[in-house]
């Protein structure tokens, strides 16, 4: 969050009565709860794991907060603690997809996609369907080395909402990977009709398989409108 919104009044002034509320009433869940959400929204990591810690000493067996802390230990480059957190709530709550989700995040950031798909496939199965689940699950696929199964995992994504630039974009490069051209470019046509920011794609996949070197200079050619050498059969 922006230093703009980090320092308005409206968000010192909620910090204040919420910290006051739970002064009167230290077993407040609902209170705990609210203020590690507002130190997490103003990016106090620090404050917002120290209010779940809170929390979840007097509430064991809340799963949210668990969640709540997976997400922040993964934010702060903490993957281990953040591991056991998600899983935590997942034994407390094997109905829960939210903590499925969170293991599929970590693992993905890990660098193990295997493990990743694994979580969002069991998040998908809790429900309810996801877009954006979805979509994660085909970038796992792709750093799989698995396009085929990308493209329909995708496609499942643009089901549920036909409108995601993202989608379309990450459909153009497994389209890419299988040597279909003229369907990747339809793909990112359609991306940049929904507003998908080109600049944005290199930061997009940072960090991902090889794969993507090419991926994105097709890409670039495909935002210049020049003519690309012929991909093959």
């Amino acid at each position: 969050m922006s230093t703009a919104i980090k320092d308005d009044e409206k968000y010192r002034r909620m910090v204040r009565d919420t910290e006051g509320l739970l002064r009167e009433e230290p077993s407040n869940l609902n209170a705990h709860y609210f203020l590690g959400e507002l130190y997490k929204a103003q990016g106090l990591y620090d404050q917002s794991v120290a209010e779940y810690e809170k929390l979840l000493s007097i509430y064991p067996s809340f799963a949210q907060g668990y969640i709540e802390l997976g997400y922040l230990y993964r934010k702060k480059g903490l993957y281990r603690h953040s591991i056991r957190m998600y899983r935590k709530a997942v034994r407390l709550e094997p109905s829960y997809g939210a903590g499925y989700q969170g293991l599929g995040d970590t693992y993905y950031e890990l660098g193990l996609y295997q493990r990743s798909a694994i979580n969002y496939k069991r998040a998908l199965k809790k429900g309810p369907p996801s877009a954006g689940l979805y979509e994660r699950l085909g970038m796992a696929y792709m750093n799989l080395g698995r396009p085929k199964v990308a493209i329909k995992t995708f496609k499942e994504a643009l089901h549920l909402f036909p409108d995601h630039p993202l989608v379309h974009f990450n459909l153009g490069l497994a389209y890419i990977e299988r040597k279909l051209r003229a369907e990747a470019a339809r793909e990112w046509d359609e991306a940049l009709r929904l507003g998908f920011d080109g600049s944005y794609s290199k930061s997009l996949l940072q960090g991902n398989r090889a794969w993507t070197e090419a991926a994105l200079a097709e890409w670039e050619r495909h935002l210049e409108g020049s003519p690309s050498k012929d991909m093959g059969g």
